[in-house]
């Protein structure tokens, strides 16, 4: 009887855990992301042509985007350090209310003088681009892809990808401000 009452309590502490990581019928959010049973509006695929650069990546923590399999991501002043961009801003709010995911993505494009004053944007205000992509001696691009991805709060984080050659991307990362510490490098490996 005695093993009948903790193999009972068991069984409903686990109950109890495992319902915490899906969403609850009220509308809470999940305290950690189910990845074999994500929420129902969370993103399953990114638009092209960004696909090649990125794919989504599922932990508990929520969704990320991660490199895409031809291509490697790195911070400019690293090569350890994986870069991953979480469906999360970096405040409290989205910190402190559970595993957040994508509900909405969206690629555009810009050309010609928008994507000039763009990269005229980038050498002022994100160093590592400045540096590495040769100042504003350095011709234009003259196209720049960006992907908008809207998480479940409602909060916008846009990844502008600066190509400075088929294989040899600038991605900048901005949420909602561009900043330095988020801009990385992504190369096409192979070929």
């Amino acid at each position: 009887m005695f093993r009948a009452v903790v193999l009972a309590a068991i069984v409903a502490v686990s109950f109890v855990n495992a319902s915490r990581v899906h969403a609850h019928s009220d509308g809470a959010e999940p305290v950690q992301m189910d990845c074999d049973h994500p929420p129902s509006g969370a993103v399953k695929s990114l638009p092209s042509p960004v696909d090649a650069l990125a794919q989504l990546e599922c932990r508990p923590s929520g969704q990320f985007l991660a490199q895409g399999d031809d291509w490697s991501w790195r911070y400019p002043a690293s090569f350890t350090e994986q870069v991953l961009i979480p469906a999360w801003l970096p405040d409290p709010e989205s910190l402190a209310t559970g595993a957040r995911y994508f509900k909405v993505v969206g690629a555009s494009l810009t050309e010609g003088d928008k994507a000039t004053a763009m990269h005229d944007q980038f050498v002022k205000e994100v160093v590592p681009y400045r540096i590495h992509a040769g100042g504003s001696e350095t011709p234009s691009p003259k196209a720049i892809y960006t992907l908008t991805a809207v998480n479940d709060l409602g909060q916008e984080v846009r990844v502008h990808w600066v190509y400075r050659s088929d294989k040899n991307v600038w991605g900048i990362v901005c949420s909602p401000q561009c900043k330095s510490d988020y801009a990385f490098i992504a190369t096409k490996r192979g070929d």
